[in-house]
C-alpha cells in the first residue's frame, strides 16, 4: 500500500453514490494517516505520525529505533483491479467489498506498526535489565545503581507478548507499593547483586527487580519492648511485649511461628542495682510480636518503682532477641487508706473545733506488701489518680457523701461540722466503689457549740406551770458554757407594746424570781439550761385573760450575750 493506492481510492470516491461517500471518506482518512507513518523522514515526524494512529507505549528517546524497525515493514498488498459494474445494485455490492478490503488492510498495517514498536520497547527494556544484572554488585557506585533503576523506570511501561496474551509491563518507581527511597541505595544494590536476566520473560525479569527492591523493607531492622502491665510482687507480675520491625518500621514477620525459650529479664533499679527475673513466653511469635510474663513468684519488684528492663531471649532454633526498654513504673493498686485531720492538737492533745467551723481532712492511699524478709509493710500508692465515692461520718449523726478526686494517691476535703458533743467524735470515712481497708484508726475531734444564738423555749415536763429555757447556738446545740444567774425578761406582745415598754424591760430590775409584775426574773442556768415559773407568778396574775406571744429575753451583760425566744401562751 502506498500513496498511489490512496490516490486511486480518492478517484474511485468520485463515482460513489451519496450514501457511500461518508464511510468511504473515513477509510481514506485512516489510510492517509498510515501512509504518513511510512513516509516519515525523521524520528520526530514518525512520532507525530504514530501518535496520530494512536500507537501505544511510545517512548520518545527510541524514535530512531522506531524508524529503523518500521522501515523494514512491508505494507500489506492492496488490490486495485476492480471493474465497476454498470448496474447500480452491483456497484453498491462492489463498493461494500472494497471498503471491507481497505479496512482489513488498514487493521493489518496498524497491527504491524504496533508490533514493531513493541519489539523495539522490549529490546530496550531487556538491554537495561541486562546491564542491571552485569554491572550492579555490592561495590557499585550509588549513582550507577540509581541511574540504571531510573533508566528502567523511563523504559516502561511497555507491552510484551506472553504466550497468546499481550501484557503490560511497568517498573514504575513512583508506585506507592514499591516504596522506592533513593536513600536506601546501599540496600538496593545488595539485593540486586544476585540478579541475572538469563532467559526470563521480560515481564518476569522486571517483576524480579521490583521484588528485590521491596525485599529491602522486609529485612529485620530492630526490636522494641513495651510494658503491657507491671505490678508489684504482691499484686501480680510484669508483662512485656517484644516487637520486631523491618527497615520500613513495619512488623517484621520473619520470626513468626517460632517457639520461644524462657527469657532472662534484668531490671535496672533507681539506686543503680540490677534485679534479675525469669520470664515465661506466651505462645509463639505472631505478627512480629512475642509476649513474656514475669510471674508474681519470680517478680523481684516489691514496691512502686521506676525501672528499665533488659530482656534476652532465644527462639527454639537459636535466634537471639536482645532488647532494652525505656523507663517504666512498676505500679500497685491501693489496698489501704488513712484519714487524718490537718490541725494541731491543743496542750491536752485534743483537736478541737467550734460548731460551724470546717474540718480539713486528708485521705491518703496505701498498698500492703510483704518485703523480701517476709515482713508486712505499707507503702504510699502515689501513682493512683481518679475519683472515688465515699461516705463521711463525724460523730453519731453527721453524715456526708463526698465525691473524692484523687491525685498522686491523695485527696482532701473541707467539711463543715455542726453537731457539738461533750464526747470525742470519730471522723470516719468509707469507700463505696472500691474495697479498701483502714491502715490504723480514725482520728477523733472535739466539737464545742458555737456562740449563743437564741433561746429555745418550751414547757417543762416535770414542773407544771414552769418554762424550760435552753440557750442554743445557730445549729441547735446547747451552749453548755452558759452557767450561773442570768436576767430574764418576759415581754408580752413585744411588737405592739411600744418603745417605752421595751426600754423599761431592758432596764435593771430588782432581783426577783418568779417574774415580777413587769416580767423580770433571775434564773439560774446550768450547762445552758434553766427553768422559771410562769403560771400563777406575779407577772402571770397581772396579765389579762387572752392569747399572748411571750417574748423572753436573756441578758448576760458580763459575757455580752443577749438572746431571745418566743412562747405561745393563753391566759385563762
Amino acid at each position: 500500500m502506498d500513496r498511489e493506492d490512496w490516490q486511486w481510492a480518492v478517484e474511485v470516491a468520485e463515482y460513489l453514490i451519496e450514501e457511500m461517500k461518508e464511510p468511504f471518506q473515513t477509510i481514506l482518512n485512516i489510510m492517509d494517516l498510515l501512509l504518513k507513518v511510512f513516509e516519515a523522514k525523521t524520528p520526530d515526524e514518525l512520532l507525530v505520525a504514530l501518535q496520530a494512529i494512536e500507537t501505544e507505549y511510545l517512548h520518545g528517546e527510541l524514535g530512531e529505533d522506531y524508524c529503523e524497525a518500521i522501515g523494514k515493514l512491508d505494507a500489506p498488498p492492496f488490490q486495485t483491479d476492480y471493474e465497476i459494474p454498470q448496474e447500480a445494485n452491483d456497484l453498491i455490492e462492489t463498493l461494500n467489498d472494497l471498503i471491507d478490503i481497505i479496512a482489513e488492510t488498514l487493521d493489518k498495517t496498524r497491527a504491524a506498526i504496533q508490533g514493531a514498536v513493541d519489539k523495539v520497547n522490549e529490546e530496550n527494556v531487556r538491554a537495561v535489565l541486562s546491564r542491571i544484572g552485569e554491572e550492579i554488585d555490592e561495590k557499585s557506585h550509588d549513582d550507577l545503581v540509581l541511574g540504571l533503576l531510573q533508566m528502567l523506570d523511563r523504559a516502561t511501561p511497555i507491552a510484551v507478548q506472553k504466550g497468546e496474551d499481550r501484557v503490560e509491563v511497568d517498573f514504575d518507581l513512583e508506585d506507592q507499593e514499591l516504596e522506592f527511597d533513593p536513600a536506601l541505595v546501599n540496600l538496593y544494590k545488595r539485593e540486586l547483586a544476585g540478579f541475572t536476566l538469563g532467559d526470563q520473560f521480560t515481564s518476569e525479569a522486571v517483576a524480579d527487580v521490583r521484588h528485590r527492591l521491596k525485599g529491602v523493607y522486609n529485612q529485620f531492622e530492630s526490636l522494641t519492648v513495651e510494658v503491657k502491665e507491671a505490678m508489684v510482687r504482691s499484686q501480680g507480675g510484669i508483662e512485656l511485649v517484644v516487637k520486631a520491625f523491618d527497615k520500613k518500621g513495619r512488623p517484621f514477620l520473619g520470626f513468626d511461628g517460632k517457639e520461644l525459650d524462657d527469657a532472662q529479664v534484668f531490671f535496672h533499679l533507681p539506686e543503680g542495682d540490677w534485679a534479675e527475673a525469669e520470664a515465661t513466653p506466651v505462645g509463639q511469635v505472631k505478627n512480629g510480636t512475642a509476649e513474656f510474663v514475669v510471674k508474681a513468684d519470680h517478680n523481684p519488684i516489691y514496691t512502686i518503682t521506676e525501672v528499665s528492663a533488659a530482656l534476652i531471649a532465644f527462639t527454639a532454633d537459636g535466634v537471639r532477641l536482645d532488647v532494652r526498654s525505656g523507663p517504666f513504673t512498676v505500679d500497685a493498686e491501693p489496698t489501704h487508706y488513712s484519714v487524718d485531720v490537718c490541725q494541731k492538737p491543743d496542750d491536752d492533745g485534743k483537736i478541737g473545733f467550734k460548731a460551724g467551723e470546717r474540718v480539713p481532712i486528708l485521705i491518703e492511699l496505701f498498698y500492703e506488701y510483704t518485703d523480701s524478709e517476709g515482713n508486712r509493710e505499707y507503702d504510699w500508692a502515689g501513682n493512683f489518680s481518679g475519683r472515688l465515692s465515699a461516705t463521711l461520718k463525724i460523730g453519731k449523726d453527721d453524715v456526708f457523701n463526698p465525691d473524692l478526686e484523687f491525685a498522686l494517691g491523695m485527696s482532701g476535703l473541707d467539711q463543715e461540722v455542726i453537731i457539738a458533743s461533750e464526747e470525742a467524735q470519730e471522723v470516719e470515712l468509707y469507700f463505696l466503689d472500691k474495697h479498701l481497708q483502714l491502715c490504723d484508726s480514725f482520728p477523733e475531734i472535739h466539737v464545742v457549740p458555737d456562740d449563743a444564738d437564741h433561746l429555745a423555749v418550751k414547757w417543762a415536763k416535770d414542773q407544771p406551770g414552769y418554762v424550760q429555757l435552753t440557750v442554743e447556738d445557730r445549729f441547735g446545740n446547747t451552749v453548755t458554757s452558759m452557767n450561773g444567774l442570768k436576767r430574764i425578761s418576759f415581754l408580752p406582745d413585744l411588737a405592739v407594746r411600744g418603745e417605752d415598754q421595751l426600754m423599761a424591760a431592758l432596764a435593771i430590775r430588782p432581783d426577783t424570781s418568779p417574774p415580777d409584775r413587769k416580767g423580770d426574773a433571775w434564773v439560774t442556768f446550768t450547762a445552758g439550761k434553766g427553768t422559771v415559773q410562769l403560771v400563777d407568778s406575779p407577772f402571770d396574775k397581772a396579765l389579762e385573760p387572752r392569747k399572748y406571744e411571750l417574748y423572753i429575753l436573756l441578758e448576760d451583760w458580763e459575757n455580752d450575750v443577749y438572746v431571745s425566744g418566743v412562747l405561745d401562751y393563753e391566759k385563762k
